[in-house]
Order: C-alpha cells, then structure tokens, then sequence
C-alpha cells in the first residue's frame, strides 16, 4: 500500500488523529432491551384488573427473559443475584406495547412486547457485579440440515427456526438447501443482499430418543469454527432451544469483557473504496475486545489505526473474523482487509 494521500478521499474519511466515534459505527444495542412474544392469561373482578395483573406478569417474565439473554446463568449465580419480583421488574420496565389481545368481562388474554429502560437495567448488572453484554453480533445465515439418521426430519427441524431470530444473536434462515459440507460459497450472494457476515449451519442428529444439535460457525473468509453440541432433547422443537440457547451463549462468552491487561496495537487497513473503509471502521468498534481507535492516517486504498485491545491475539483475530474482517501477520506488520477481498 502506497498511502498516497487524496485529498478527495480524505475529505469522505475521518480525518488523520481522528477517533472513531463508537456512537455513529456501534452494533444498535437498543434492541437487546426488547423483549416480544410475551404471552399473557391473567384474571380479575373486572377487565381493567384482569389487565393490571397480565401486565404485571408480563413484566415479570420479561426480565427474567432479558437478564438470561444479557447475562450467563453462572456469573448470575456466582454474584448471588437477587429473585425477579414484581417491583424489580417494574423499576426496570419502560413501557409495554400490545401485540395481540382478547378481553373479557374478568379476562385479559394477550401478546405483548416488553420495552425496558437500558440505564436502569445497566445499572442493575453493574451494581450487582454481574457481568453482561447489550452487545449485538453480526447477522448470520442460519442453515438447518439433519444427519442421515434424521432426514425425515428435515422440514419440522427447518419450520422450526422460523425465518428470523431476534435477541443478542440474529439470524436469517437460508435460502435452498444445506448439507453438512455447506460453506460460505453457499449462502455468498444472500449475505451480500442482506449484510450478514457469518453463518451457521446447525446439524440435527438423533441419538436413540435424543435430538442433538452440532453447530459450526462459519466465517466470511471460508473458516469453520466448532461453537458445540447440545446435551440433547426429546423433540425437535426442545433441540432447536437448546441449540438457539448454544448460540447465543456462545455470543455472549466472546462478547463478555471480564477485565485484564490492555495492549495497544497499531495496523494497517486494507480497502479497495469508500465502503470497505466505513465498513472495516464499524467492524473495530463493534468488536468487543476492541476500544480507544484512533486513525493516524488514510489514502485512497488504506489506513493506519492504532486501538486497545483485551485478551490474546486470538481473541482479537476471532472477534474480527465475526464481523467480517481478516488480521494476517505480514513482513510489515498486522493487516485488516474485509473477507473475501483478495490481499
């Protein structure tokens, strides 16, 4: 890279020395605070009490949803965190939206969406030593296949996943069909329509009345990485929990930061226009090891960045890798360059 500087290049860019804002890159965190699909079935004397106590409820459910999607269940136990009851679970609630609902006279049946305040919770977790992410992962493919042992299984394990998952792990079904050699040549084109940066194909296999669900992640540069098996379940629709449960835990241990010595590393990014750089720029903030970014200077095809990073190189590699983003060790030092642009 030549680091010839243009000026009209530069003034599409942050500026050299600039740091990258997280608030204008960032991953949105908002949504990690809502929880939807809230099902509710409360009685009353009459219909506005019917309602109070299905309201009441829902909130009650809702956070407890909310603290297992942002938290891992052993620092919850590890930190001794109090039981979900209904004042905790009303300090933390914002507002509650209605999805569905029928009313009766002392009846109140509904679906609701449980919207909760970021702060209050945030400050919840930090004051009971409990560490979280809000942070949400890059879009994946998710492909669905079944073991030969489980081929009849096919379609109920694919109508399972829906279309979408939502949470701190979203994902898009993929399109056609899948094998258990499926890579990222596969779903290419339907990640570049819809900006996902990674896939994962979940593989059911029964194991005598137990459905077992072997994920791998799959990166954009063609890299597999083995994210577990479940313990095993007794129906198709118990195995897809516990595999959505496999992945979003799996999020969550990598995006968690426990504290621990900073490094500062300085590399250089390698682009090929104005839109690689915007995005290997949101791929740094929205890496959860990574902070303090700082660009010392940009040209037409590349940059120099120097940031702080937390844990090994490893970490830092894998974190990239997610959001679509290669580190290579080169005679000139550490490179990015998006996946699947040629160096």
């Amino acid at each position: 890279m030549s680091l010839f500087f243009s000026a009209a290049f530069l003034s599409l860019s942050i500026a050299a020395g600039a740091l990258v804002s997280p608030s204008a890159y960032a991953a949105p965190q908002e949504g990690a605070y809502i929880v939807s699909d809230v099902k509710v079935d409360a009685s009353g004397s009459s219909g506005p009490e019917a309602q109070s106590r299905a309201f009441a409820s829902a909130r009650v459910q809702a956070t407890r949803q909310l603290l297992a999607r942002l938290t891992l269940a052993e620092d919850r136990t590890s930190a001794g965190f109090p039981p979900i009851d209904a004042a905790l679970a009303d300090r933390l609630t914002a507002a509650i939206d209605v999805q569905e609902e029928r009313r009766s006279a002392g009846r109140y049946l509904g679906t609701l969406r449980v919207v909760f305040d970021p702060s209050a919770v945030r400050r919840l977790l930090r004051d009971a030593q409990v560490p979280f992410t809000d942070s949400v992962a890059p879009l994946a493919i998710l492909a669905p296949v079944t073991g030969t042992n489980a081929a009849e299984l096919a379609s109920p394990w694919r109508s399972a996943w829906g279309t979408r998952g939502e949470g701190l792990a979203p994902y898009t079904i993929g399109r056609g069909t899948f094998s258990e050699e499926s890579g990222w040549a596969d779903v290419s084109r339907q990640a570049s329509e819809i900006g996902a940066r990674r896939m994962v194909l979940a593989s059911l296999k029964k194991r005598g009345s137990q459905h077992v669900v072997n994920l791998i992640e799959i990166f954009a540069d063609g890299g597999r990485a083995s994210m577990g098996e479940t313990s095993g379940a007794g129906s198709v629709s118990g195995a897809f929990e516990q595999a959505r449960d496999l992945i979003e835990n799996s999020w969550k241990a990598a995006a968690i930061v426990r504290g621990g010595a900073r490094s500062q590393l300085t590399a250089t990014a390698r682009f090929a226009n104005q839109l690689e750089w915007n995005g290997l720029r949101a791929a740094l903030t929205r890496a959860a090891s990574i902070s303090d970014i700082r660009v010392d200077a940009v040209a037409a095809d590349g940059a120099i960045v120097t940031f702080q990073f937390v844990g090994a190189t490893e970490r830092l590699e894998v974190d990239l890798r997610r959001q679509g983003v290669l580190v290579e060790n080169t005679l000139n030092g550490l490179q990015l360059r998006p996946a699947g642009v040629a160096p």
